[in-house]
């Protein structure tokens, strides 16, 4: 509901401030070394596809998000902060960005499976052809399956890895690139406490968001 959203975008506002904050020191620290790029994971409870994300990137330049969820609720936020927001996701992202325009915030949007590598390949050279590079990228797309490990089909297990591991990793690699190139960019990824932990019946989720966590602490 309403109130739910709300608890959300506060989440992704505390979010933001420490990314800017972390940035403005290490501005003043230099170090700025290669891309100073804020590769963090938010821990978080998914409920369904969502969790919580949030990222920044300068106002004015491009920032990749999925569109459901929490993630809907970043798009707004950072809208409404004068970002230049591309939402991405599985289903038809049109509404969404016809609300982030008719709210006066610059949007954009591509639907498509973030664990198809040419997708992504496409979705990068779109971002950085019509918008000069993304500079900030969250990775919150999620999917969680319910079952015993002994009745976790081959199929089922690889889907949660290819939506919750190698999607993420495709776009780190294909979007972070593009942050290494301008010395500047914003990676936040979304884990959950099942990455920290074990929970019962969520075998491949929770190898997922322990991957995850992983591959941000690797990044």
């Amino acid at each position: 509901g309403q109130f739910q959203v709300g608890r959300q975008k506060g989440r992704v506002a505390q979010r933001l401030q420490f990314i800017q904050t972390r940035q403005r020191q290490c501005a003043t620290q230099g170090l700025r070394r290669h891309a100073p790029l804020d590769v963090a994971p938010l821990a978080g409870q998914q409920h369904g596809r969502q969790v919580a994300a949030g990222a920044m990137a300068r106002q004015g330049d491009a920032l990749s998000v999925h569109a459901q969820g929490v993630g809907l609720a970043t798009a707004t936020l950072l809208g409404q902060r004068g970002y230049r927001v591309i939402p991405v996701d599985l289903k038809p992202v049109d509404e969404l960005v016809e609300s982030l325009r008719r709210a006066g915030a610059p949007a954009a949007g591509m639907s498509g499976d973030v664990s198809s590598e040419p997708f992504v390949q496409q979705l990068a050279q779109w971002i950085d052809g019509d918008f000069g590079g993304a500079y900030g990228l969250v990775n919150n797309a999620g999917i969680s399956f319910i079952a015993p490990a002994e009745d976790t089909t081959a199929a089922q297990w690889q889907r949660v890895m290819n939506v919750n591991l190698f999607g993420p990793f495709l776009l780190c690699r294909h979007l972070g690139a593009q942050m290494l190139a301008r010395r500047q960019g914003s990676i936040v990824n979304v884990a959950s406490v099942a990455g920290l932990g074990g929970v019962s019946h969520r075998s491949a989720y929770n190898a997922s968001k322990h991957g995850l966590i992983g591959l941000t602490r690797t990044l």
